[in-house]
């Protein structure tokens, strides 16, 4: 039987937080660090991740090192900012269309495994996660607090994985909606599939694509042929 773990983003991915993110993070970053703006290409720093990019910006901006209380002081206001906002909306975070019963579809199919790995702070993906309804309890889930570069919390949720489920896996795929996801993915070995509209209406980057997750069938298709042997 052929094992094939699945390898998944939040943001972006599973859950449809940018445009809060875009907006909350940068606000947070800059109140926590006591700066008037920083660039927003995340896929342009080194380690895209939150703590990442604080270290990173520390480090550009204003020529200090990051120590761990600037980290906290950001991730404090971002938590306070999204809180603030789902206080007011409380339906803020929607799941990516057909997310959920993607999920489910994973956890019940006999030849799939699935782990997460993101690059932002656990509280605030288990906040966005638990809005969007997801029940991610038993979840193998790494963060850049287990981990400060995204590529080592993969690394770590498919060695997780792998023990969890007593199998090496004959394939591993991402599934992820940025540019960065896509560069650890190639650096780690594994199969990549892009999520978004940007994906979905181009073979760009050499790489599969899907818009959302409704058309179960269509999705499957276009797993297996991400990740079909040359």
């Amino acid at each position: 039987m052929i094992m094939t773990l699945i390898l998944l983003d939040i943001d972006g991915t599973l859950v449809d937080s940018l445009d809060l993110e875009n907006k909350y993070f940068p606000q947070s970053v800059c109140e926590g660090l006591g700066l008037a703006k920083i660039k927003t290409n995340w896929d342009s720093f080194t380690n895209p991740t939150d703590s990442g990019i604080v270290r990173e910006i520390m480090r550009e901006e204003l020529g200090k090192l990051c120590h761990p209380e600037d980290v906290e002081r950001c991730r404090s206001k971002f938590i306070e900012l999204l809180t603030g906002h789902i206080e007011r909306d409380p339906r803020a975070f929607k799941p990516i269309p057909g997310a959920l019963e993607f999920i489910d579809y994973l956890q019940n199919h006999e030849h799939y495994q699935f782990a997460v790995a993101t690059a932002g702070w656990r509280f605030t993906a288990e906040l966005k996660l638990a809005v969007a309804g997801f029940d991610y309890d038993d979840w193998i889930l790494y963060s850049c607090c287990d981990y400060e570069y995204k590529k080592e919390a993969m690394k770590a949720a498919h060695m997780e994985a792998r023990q969890k489920y007593g199998s090496d896996f004959d394939r591993v795929l991402c599934i992820g909606d940025s540019r960065s996801d896509l560069r650890f993915s190639n650096e780690l070995g594994f199969e990549f599939l892009g999520r978004g509209e940007l994906y979905s209406e181009s073979n760009v980057w050499g790489v599969e694509g899907i818009k959302d997750f409704t058309d179960l069938r269509l999705v499957e298709g276009k797993i297996h042929r991400a990740t079909q042997v040359p």
